[in-house]
């Protein structure tokens, strides 16, 4: 081989893996296909990647963004879209969601707790994570159970099965007009305590609240706005505390979580799963700590989720599409890469597969897999622009 050979085959050789590396370095860090900023400080973005994996997410910047990140549930099962439409009726400025919790088809439950603007949607045992935001605007990540007490004027602790939920006689159980219904539902066997909250007192989860009795009744007590009561069974082992009270007493009453971890807060939404836990992927403790499956983890699937940074002040609600040609879904460890690579330090799974919405202004930005397009879903997480001061 003379020199001058060489040096063409030398030459053709650096410029091929010039171009390799070029591709690689493309893919790698030029996967983002657009960026919309939909008011000051939230962005909508928009990734394909190998997999092929498209990926939505509204972006939150805290440092800039007069924003808050709200749940909402409309009641029963209704699309993301028609949640942000019902939310906006009520006066919020939706800027973009996503749908939230697992729930029953049967029910229309939500399968885990929900807060929202700090009362209690619906409060149940849980194993399962949820994403919480307290007073400051902080996300929070957790794995939270409902726990709820009363504590009587003689000084007596009364424990709380759950919040808007059917009482069975081993239960106790809170409403409010979250429940959806205008009575409890109740039969007369147990006891019923119409609640009023004094002046001075909020509502906010986590935080205890003092509560006078207007009513005591057998069953099936009315419900309407700004009207709270207790329904204990018979069978419950603090019945009989409950039914020692009186009209007029006055009740500290606290609704929380995971049993007084949690003060302050504002928004809870259930979901399935940690992706990331302080900057590390968390796939492997799903299975002994929230009971989820190996197969739900490991196959690919449409995909929602939240995500936030070390500090907390850049917040990604995200989908990822699935189970289509153009975007196969991804598996936890492919969420934990993506969201790591992106700078992310906790993240959460919420439902997904057909139930993957994100919804941008007016629009359904994402590719939802089901034929028939968006599902009606229990709840959503909305991006809120705020008034200054709110």
């Amino acid at each position: 081989m003379n020199i001058r050979r060489f040096l063409n085959q030398f030459l053709a050789a650096s410029v091929l893996i010039a171009a390799i590396l070029g591709l690689l370095a493309f893919v790698h860090f030029n996967e983002r296909i657009s960026q919309d900023e939909i008011v000051r400080g939230v962005q909508h973005l928009t990734y394909e990647l190998d997999g092929p994996f498209r990926v939505d997410l509204i972006e939150i910047d805290r440092n800039r963004a007069n924003a808050g990140i709200v749940s909402w549930r409309s009641g029963g099962l209704v699309t993301t879209t028609r949640q942000v439409a019902d939310a906006r009726r009520e006066g919020r400025d939706v800027v973009g969601a996503i749908n939230a919790d697992f729930f029953s088809f049967q029910s229309t439950l939500p399968i885990g707790n929900q807060v929202t603007d700090g009362l209690w949607v619906y409060g149940v045992g849980s194993r399962r994570s949820h994403v919480m935001v307290d007073e400051a605007g902080n996300i929070l990540y957790d794995a939270v159970s409902f726990s709820g007490s009363v504590v009587t004027p003689e000084g007596g602790v009364l424990n709380l099965t759950g919040v808007n939920r059917h009482r069975s006689n081993d239960q106790v159980m809170f409403y409010n007009f979250h429940y959806g219904c205008d009575k409890s539902r109740s039969d007369s066997t147990g006891v019923e305590l119409v609640l009023r909250l004094l002046p001075g007192e909020r509502w906010m989860a986590g935080d205890g609240v003092r509560v006078v009795v207007d009513e005591v009744a057998a069953g099936n007590a009315g419900l309407w706005e700004g009207v709270t009561l207790i329904s204990a069974g018979t069978e419950h082992p603090d019945f009989e505390g409950f039914s020692s009270i009186s009209v007029s007493d006055t009740l500290e009453l606290m609704l929380g979580l995971n049993n007084g971890a949690y003060t302050g807060i504002r928004q809870v939404i259930g979901g399935g799963g940690r992706i990331l836990r302080d900057g590390q992927n968390a796939t492997a403790e799903n299975v002994s700590l929230e009971g989820i499956g190996e197969a739900f983890l490991t196959n690919r699937h449409p995909r929602t989720f939240v995500a936030s940074d070390r500090d907390g002040r850049r917040v990604w609600l995200g989908t990822v599409d699935g189970r289509q040609a153009a975007s196969v879904g991804m598996n936890f460890d492919e969420m934990a890469d993506f969201l790591l690579d992106l700078g992310a330090w906790d993240a959460v799974n919420l439902d997904g597969g057909g139930s993957t919405t994100m919804v941008v202004g007016d629009s359904v930005v994402n590719r939802p897999s089901d034929a028939t397009g968006e599902r009606a879903v229990a709840n959503i997480l909305f991006v809120e622009r705020l008034v200054s001061g709110q």
